[in-house]
């Protein structure tokens, strides 16, 4: 019912990246996709949970995860990565126009995200200086979608 799938699964020079689908939700009017990429390196395995909007996020920002039963989770940005989206008009006679995007780096550990998926999350803040902004779920939404994510993303990494 969530629709989780994966959208890339790449290895370049020994590092598996496992990236899932987004989740999309707007925050004070912007579209903001929140996805879970696993990677592998050396044997190692690391989670991030990347956060892709139009609005900035510079690379200091803090995602804080306020969960329903009371805990907050705080994750530091790792890196932002910026690109662009491609929007193309099927009139063709409106040029390609490119929009900017950001992609805030959120490094998670297995531990935070079983307590995500079990607690859920009541309320998503990005605090980015004078840029900060938050949102609040009556039901869990996100939390769900990112525990049934990582499932799928276990699964994948076995392969």
């Amino acid at each position: 019912a969530m629709a989780q799938r994966v959208m890339s699964d790449r290895n370049r020079n020994g590092v598996r990246v496992v990236e899932m689908s987004g989740k999309t939700f707007d925050i004070n009017m912007r579209s903001h996709k929140v996805s879970l990429i696993g990677i592998v390196e050396d044997g190692e395995k690391r989670y991030e949970i990347d956060v892709m909007t139009y609005v900035d996020i510079p690379d200091n920002s803090k995602m804080q995860l306020k969960l329903f039963d009371g805990d907050t989770i705080t994750l530091e940005s790792a890196k932002t990565k910026e690109g662009y989206t491609m929007v193309v008009s099927p009139g063709g006679m409106t040029p390609v126009m490119p929009f900017a995007n950001i992609t805030a780096v959120y490094p998670v550990t297995p531990e935070q995200l079983a307590k995500i998926s079990a607690a859920g999350i009541r309320r998503m803040e990005i605090e980015a200086s004078y840029n900060s902004r938050g949102r609040s779920w009556k039901k869990d939404k996100l939390g769900v979608f990112l525990g049934k994510s990582l499932d799928k993303l276990e699964e994948r990494l076995k392969k």
